[in-house]
């Protein structure tokens, strides 16, 4: 049995399942059909059979935004559960990306002088339940310094972002260089674990992380241009 065969049996399983959860993804004719929505209310009945964890009351931008990437983690998670080991550890290191915002609201609340209660009520905890570290992040919402912030992540591969955004903050008194340093690690994990995969899992991941990496960049770019950020960072 040639190598190919064995990747292919390996997800076949999984192909299967996400066969299933097709059917929570709007064709092009049901998102015809919700540009006519006219209510809020009509809005949120109409995507819950898609997003069924949306609940009535998420009236505002920012309650339906936090309610849909509920509902897209948990996904992810029903994905990794029964996806072959590689493909898991990418699908994992992809939820990084709901801890660095987690990370960014924390340290935030922190400079907003925030309570531990506040803080953690910003937090995706289920983000942080699928990647096995809710503990982590519930000791960041208990710190209320920038320097305890610092040393609480001196032994965490966000040390070295950290570390230098928060002081280009002191200098400063701006957090652009901070959240942007943390993307930046979040795109060189994913990265990294694209060179990990085996030449299928390429093909099937290489090009999403090339496109979300060139956005990231040009983003990161023009805000650098808009806040007169010094290049050489």
């Amino acid at each position: 049995m040639n190598s190919m065969s064995v990747v292919v049996n390996s997800y076949a399983f999984t192909y299967i399942k996400i066969v299933f959860l097709k059917q929570l993804i709007m064709d092009d004719f049901t998102l015809q059909k919700l540009k006519q929505v006219k209510t809020i209310k009509q809005f949120i009945e109409f995507i819950r059979m898609y997003y069924p964890g949306l609940n009535y009351d998420a009236y505002t931008i920012e309650d339906i935004e936090v309610a849909l990437n509920e509902t897209y983690i948990k996904l992810i998670g029903k994905i990794i559960s029964y996806t072959p080991v590689n493909m898991k550890r990418f699908l994992r290191n992809y939820l990084i990306k709901y801890e660095i915002r987690n990370i960014k609201k924390v340290i935030l609340g922190t400079i907003l002088e925030m309570n531990q209660e506040e803080k953690l009520s910003m937090v995706n905890q289920t983000a942080e339940e699928y990647l096995g570290n809710i503990g982590f992040i519930k000791g960041l919402t208990e710190i209320m310094s920038l320097d305890e912030i610092q040393l609480y992540m001196k032994d965490t591969k966000y040390s070295r972002a950290i570390r230098e955004g928060l002081l280009y903050f002191r200098n400063n008194n701006e957090v652009f260089v901070l959240e942007a340093f943390l993307d930046q690690l979040y795109y060189e994990i994913l990265k990294k674990e694209v060179r990990m995969l085996n030449k299928k899992e390429k093909k099937m991941i290489s090009l999403y992380v090339k496109y979300t990496t060139e956005i990231y960049n040009l983003n990161t770019l023009y805000r650098g241009i808009i806040n007169k950020i010094d290049r050489k960072l």
